[in-house]
């Protein structure tokens, strides 16, 4: 009986991975437009790229994330309360970025909720911007946190996430009807834990991406998103 569990076990375990391997072969097919293509060119060397953490995190300059993001160019990193509502959050944001420079030399990029303030700044500003197993929804995705505290690791600060602060984010989604002058790079890893991924790929078909077989939602392929990035940013003359 033991046994024949395991065969079983083992079969079910490999026929997970086949699916995952062809999502992603399916998601890189895919994610391969002209853009790609195009010979690469050096990237603007004043480029500032402006690091948008992910919900009840904080900026962490020496993560690897940041560390491999950095071969770039120059990172920098905003903070922000993942709790308040999304004014709140945005009038931040947008008060931090003049510590940053001309606007026209700024990338966002950004990791889960962070992501979905990246293509925001990205749209407001008309700057590209790079989302990462990005919160396409948060109005929907985090009704988890709803009531509930929740200590910052990074900050150490205990909060809980209000019906304000959910309502806020009423019909504010990463969607390819916004008008994106630069429709965000989308970067997945396909075993993201707590965003299906797949659902994302699928809402956001027509974005530039890049899929990543494995991995996790805090995002396991930075150092291979670096030619994705170069490409996208190139191509667009950034």
């Amino acid at each position: 009986m033991v046994a024949e569990f395991s065969i079983v076990k083992f079969v079910l375990r490999s026929l997970h991975q086949r699916l995952l391997d062809a999502f992603s072969q399916k998601a890189m097919d895919v994610s391969i437009p002209a853009w790609y293509n195009e010979p690469t060119k050096p990237i603007r060397s004043n480029l500032t790229f402006v690091y948008i953490h992910g919900f009840n995190s904080g900026f962490v300059p020496e993560s690897d994330k940041i560390v491999t993001l950095s071969k770039l160019g120059r990172v920098v990193g905003v903070n922000y309360d993942s709790f308040a509502t999304y004014e709140e959050i945005i009038r931040s944001l947008m008060w931090q970025l003049y510590r940053f420079g001309h606007e026209d030399d700024l990338v966002f990029v950004g990791t889960s909720l962070g992501a979905f303030y990246a293509a925001e700044l990205g749209r407001r500003l008309d700057r590209p911007s790079i989302i990462i197993n990005p919160c396409t929804q948060p109005y929907t995705m985090l009704g988890f946190a709803l009531h509930i505290p929740m200590e910052n690791f990074v900050t150490g600060e205990i909060n809980s996430f209000t019906m304000e602060s959910k309502s806020s984010y009423h019909r504010r989604d990463i969607s390819p009807q916004n008008d994106y002058l630069y429709k965000p790079l989308l970067l997945v890893d396909a075993d993201d834990e707590l965003i299906d991924s797949t659902k994302t790929f699928r809402d956001l078909s027509d974005f530039p991406k890049v899929a990543f077989s494995g991995g996790c939602h805090r995002f396991s392929h930075m150092e291979e998103s670096l030619e994705p990035i170069q490409r996208y940013l190139s191509f667009h003359n950034a």
